[in-house]
């Protein structure tokens, strides 16, 4: 069902390319450069689309996530230094890669071996996304900081650098008492689905 939605969509996201790409030529200029950065986003997102397509189909076929949460279940670990490594992984990726890459890659492994865990998978989303995110603006390597650098070119990237320390710190605060304290993230959705 899920592929079928997916060829539903395709052509409504070539036809996108198409007319960006009509743009794209544009011999007068007139087309706004955000447009164009949009473009680029845009070519970004559906290349990585079709790739993790292949890699969830690669990954099916060599059995690599059951063979993984194999080994980690052979681990003479506790469940919580398990999820703080995986935390540690995620947050060292995000210095380098940029966010729907990191997803793509690892969650096809990762997600498998949370739930073997008994971690709640809304808990462990919204974990992994705060974590890539710290990783995405941490001097000296945050890909995000850059990206605001490249856009406000009147300001040092050192002082952008020195702008995002303290949402920096109060991030990793809140993954803390996260992870001491789950139920401050599934409170809600356990009331919704009447499960707490």
């Amino acid at each position: 069902m899920a592929s079928l939605h997916r060829r539903r969509q395709e052509p409504s996201g070539n036809r996108c390319i198409v007319v960006i790409d009509h743009y794209e030529k544009d011999e007068h200029q007139t087309i706004n450069p955000s447009f164009r950065r949009v473009n680029e986003t845009v070519r970004y997102d559906f290349f990585n689309f079709d790739r993790a397509d292949l890699f969830s189909q690669f990954l099916a076929i060599s059995r690599i996530p059951t063979e993984v949460t194999s080994f980690v279940n052979q681990l003479d670990w506790s469940p919580i230094m398990i999820m703080i490594m995986i935390l540690l992984v995620l947050l060292v990726l995000g210095l380098f890669l940029e966010g729907i890459a990191i997803l793509v890659l690892t969650l096809p492994v990762i997600y498998p071996i949370v739930m073997e865990l008994g971690f709640d998978g809304i808990w462990f989303g919204i974990m992994m996304v705060m974590v890539i995110n710290i990783g995405l603006i941490t001097p000296p390597l945050g890909i995000s900081v850059y990206i605001i650098s490249g856009v406000m070119k009147d300001i040092k990237i050192e002082r952008i650098f020195k702008a995002v320390i303290p949402m920096v710190a109060a991030m990793l605060v809140a993954v803390i008492l996260f992870i001491l304290f789950p139920e401050l993230i599934t409170f809600v959705p356990n009331l919704m689905t009447g499960g707490g």
